[in-house]
């Protein structure tokens, strides 16, 4: 559970079978910064999806600023509702609550409250860019103490999956006065939150962090996107015959492994492993399949894709 949030359970009565219980993903947390409503945007880009898990037909309510929103998580547990046109502010709290009645007609209840939460312009940074930035770097102190007022950041560290990720581990955190605080940021998105933050001079800025060191331009791209095809095919056609070549010159990697360890030679390497850099390997984790709203993306390259 994210740090700074507020749980509570409320049996109503004794002897039941469930226990009503809510879950959000960590993408929700206490600090968020959850995306503005700006006139123009059609829709569903008016709507600010929440979502999560609980009891196959556990009653779930969503209460911010205002708006009260009532669901039923389905078979498989999940639930959603839309909060609507969300006007610039905060920080306040948002309350999850949910209900569940049990076969015998008891009732189980749950209560959550994420706090300072905030309403703003949300961006997600990705590609090539350093982890951090070099204290020598940051801005001065002045600078960084009015930003920190505004500045929110969520962490997604550098992990690899072969499934459509539908968390990351991480939670958003609030920028300090202290400056040393910038070094959790990526250079690129640090510059960009601090110039918007002077350009606009009021609003919450929520910055989502994806950076990967030496990354290439197709990795966190999805693999059946037209245009990485041609670099999909040949990625794998040479992995295919490294396979191969290899299988057919040991004729079974293990019992050659055996026979080799008894002749007292040095055992090969195993078949080549994908390259985290491989087309679409990183897709799922820099980027996980989570209908968050933001405003806008920028990503930082500076190899080829080929590289």
């Amino acid at each position: 559970m994210s740090t700074g949030i507020l749980a509570a359970w409320a049996l109503v009565s004794a002897g039941l079978n469930l226990m009503a219980e809510v879950k959000l993903p960590n993408c929700f947390s206490s600090h968020m910064v959850l995306q503005q409503y700006r006139p123009g945007w059609k829709s569903p880009s008016e709507f600010v999806p929440f979502w999560g898990a609980a009891e196959e037909g556990e009653d779930v309510t969503v209460e911010f600023r205002g708006q009260r929103l009532t669901t039923k998580a389905k078979k498989d547990g999940s639930w959603e509702v839309r909060l609507a046109k969300l006007s610039a502010g905060g920080p306040h709290d948002l309350v999850v609550t949910g209900r569940l009645v049990g076969k015998n007609r008891t009732v189980s209840t749950y209560r959550m409250v994420l706090t300072n939460v905030v309403v703003g312009d949300v961006w997600v940074f990705g590609g090539q860019a350093r982890a951090g930035t070099p204290a020598e770097r940051i801005p001065s102190r002045e600078l960084a103490e009015q930003a920190a007022r505004r500045l929110r950041f969520l962490p997604v560290p550098s992990l690899r999956w072969t499934n459509p990720a539908k968390d990351i581990p991480a939670a958003w955190q609030p920028v300090t006065t202290d400056p040393a605080t910038f070094t959790n940021l990526s250079n690129v998105a640090l510059y960009f939150g601090l110039n918007l933050f002077q350009a606009q001079g009021d609003g919450f800025i929520g910055l989502i962090e994806t950076p990967w060191e030496n990354l290439n331009g197709v990795s966190p791209t999805p693999v059946d996107r037209p245009e990485q095809q041609t670099i999909l095919d040949f990625g794998r056609a040479a992995e295919r015959q490294a396979y191969d070549e290899f299988q057919a010159s040991l004729g079974g990697f293990q019992r050659q492994i055996i026979r080799l360890k008894r002749l007292g030679q040095i055992a090969p390497e195993p078949p080549p492993k994908i390259r985290p850099l491989y087309p679409g390997k990183l897709r799922d984790g820099l980027v996980p399949g989570l209908p968050y709203t933001v405003r806008g993306a920028l990503w930082g390259e500076s190899s080829p894709a080929g590289h």
